[in-house]
């Protein structure tokens, strides 16, 4: 019995940290890394021509909504 519930903790552990972690989604062109990365979150940013080089989406569902938007950049950068 001991086993039984040691074994349904540590799955409902592993589920909830599988579940909940966030996902990044990329669908365009791969190029060789760099350190040198530009990132716009609209278009009349950019003042220089540019090309788009893909489109990459973060899923999550946030246990609180701060608006703080630096740690989905610091995950898309890093």
């Amino acid at each position: 019995m001991k086993l039984k519930k040691q074994s349904f903790f540590l799955f409902t552990i592993t589920f909830l940290f599988i579940k909940c972690a966030p996902t990044l989604n990329y669908i365009g062109n791969n190029y060789t890394p760099t350190t040198n990365v530009s990132v716009y979150y609209d278009a009349d940013q950019i003042v220089r021509k540019y090309k788009i080089m893909g489109l990459l989406t973060f899923n999550t569902e946030p246990i609180y909504d701060n608006h703080d938007n630096r740690e989905v950049s610091d995950l898309i950068i890093n």
